[in-house]
């Protein structure tokens, strides 16, 4: 699902093959007043499935390193023998839902905004030089 690295930033980068992923996008792509952003909606539904795996990771680790009794494994190894699954069930919740929808009509009323303020630059632009 994922691919971590556990070096300094850990970083996390969603597999954009993954399913659930998948159906998160075609969810919000569905929607009338998201389906002609898909560039919109694909940035913030990656955004947050990566914020989700980097959370759930850390609790993970942080699970791990609080244990007194070791549970035969250290975090790296048993996130390498699970292939680095990590579960997207925050983003089911429907605060997080209510937030990524906000986040994708925040970021297309920007786009719309910024195309409109360029068709009315180029618009004046051609009547200056005619």
């Amino acid at each position: 699902m994922t691919d971590y690295s556990t070096n300094t930033e850990q970083v996390v980068q969603i597999n954009t093959d993954c399913e659930t992923y998948l159906r998160l996008l075609a969810l919000y792509n569905s929607r009338p007043d998201f389906s002609e952003h898909p560039k919109a909606v694909e940035q913030v539904v990656r955004n947050k499935c990566e914020g989700s795996l980097q959370l759930s990771i850390f609790t993970l680790e942080q699970e791990f390193a609080s244990r007194s009794k070791p549970l035969g494994e250290v975090f790296e190894s048993f996130f390498s023998n699970n292939r680095g699954r990590v579960c997207l069930d925050a983003m089911a919740s429907r605060d997080v839902h209510n937030a990524t929808v906000r986040e994708i009509k925040n970021l297309i009323a920007k786009a719309k905004s910024k195309a409109a303020s360029e068709a009315r630059c180029a618009d004046q632009g051609a009547r200056v030089s005619v």
